[in-house]
């Protein structure tokens, strides 16, 4: 995963989003959560029943890309902001970045639960941070930059 968040700075409160509902610091705080999960700064309960795991996860693997307008039963309204502007909560997702790839290099055989697609490692958070920002940067009409 060597993209960059860059271009979330171009973001203002007024940005429109081409689907869904966030405004553009809801995303942005809603993938700070997400990459706290992936570390393990935030734990996770595994919703996924068992037998369906091995989907779920095959999906990760793929070339697809998230759906729009995907509604996520445990995500259906963001919680408050967080942080005072987009340009923190940028910063922020910077920070938490970097201490996602940190953490697993001091612990490259840790796997932290995802509550749709289980246990993974670093690499399968690789593959779904990359789907999962692709999606949140097309809907704010974004690139996703390497």
């Amino acid at each position: 995963m060597s993209f960059s968040v860059a271009s979330l700075f171009s973001l203002s409160l007024d940005t429109k989003p081409h689907w869904g509902s966030l405004s553009p610091q809801e995303m942005i705080e809603h993938l700070i959560f997400s990459v706290k999960v992936s570390s393990g700064k935030i734990e996770s309960k595994i919703v996924t029943p068992k037998e369906k795991i091995n989907k779920a996860v095959s999906f990760v693997h793929s070339k697809k890309p998230m759906p729009k307008n995907l509604v996520v039963p445990f995500f259906k309204n963001p919680p408050p902001l967080v942080f005072s502007s987009i340009k923190e909560s940028v910063s922020v997702l910077e920070k938490e970045l970097l201490f996602f790839h940190v953490f697993f290099k001091k612990n490259p055989a840790k796997k932290t639960a995802h509550p749709v697609f289980g246990w993974l490692s670093y690499k399968e958070w690789c593959l779904l941070h990359e789907k999962h920002f692709r999606h949140h940067f097309e809907q704010f009409g974004l690139s996703l930059l390497f």
